[in-house]
């Protein structure tokens, strides 16, 4: 059974086949906002995590329930540097409040892995998964010591409706 915190356009919306990740242990959706409250899509990550120790699985299913995903915060210069990848750097302040592009020293060399996929949604939705698998990575290395060396593990697939829908995933 899966977890997951929906957001209400992330819960009508019919997404492609799960090829990657068929069967998710966990699951992340969330609807995403410009800074001026303008939607930008939904988009949904289904995770399966690859061996854990007994009874891990169920903790890192309540690290994600104890969770409000559409409130939860994410860090500003992961944001930047997707957006610096795809040579957008300057629409920060779009995507969050106040963030300045002049505060982080990026660099970028080559294009964009897949620009297909270079919506802000995503781009949102890529810097909040990184947050929240490295909370729970934390969170279950209190109790099981040795997942704290990065042994923590997982297969992630995201869809999101700002997509496009005849692209391959990415």
């Amino acid at each position: 059974m899966a977890l997951s915190g929906v957001g209400i356009g992330a819960a009508a919306t019919q997404w492609r086949a799960w090829t990657y990740v068929p069967q998710a242990d966990l699951v992340v959706a969330r609807d995403w906002y410009d800074a001026d409250d303008v939607y930008l899509g939904a988009c949904e990550s289904r995770i399966a995590v690859n061996e854990l120790p007994p009874g891990a699985l169920d903790d890192a299913r309540a690290y994600l329930a104890s969770i409000d995903v559409e409130k939860a915060t994410f860090d500003a210069e992961v944001v930047a540097a997707e957006l610096n990848a795809v040579g957008r750097l300057d629409e920060l302040p779009r995507l969050i409040p106040g963030a300045d592009p002049e505060t982080f020293d990026l660099h970028h060399e080559g294009g964009s892995p897949n620009p297909a996929f270079d919506s802000d949604a995503r781009i949102l939705h890529s810097a909040l998964m990184l947050a929240i698998f490295g909370g729970m990575s934390e969170s279950l290395a209190v109790k099981w010591p040795e997942l704290s060396t990065g042994a923590l593990t997982a297969r992630v697939q995201t869809q999101c409706t700002s997509d496009p829908p005849d692209a391959p995933d990415p």
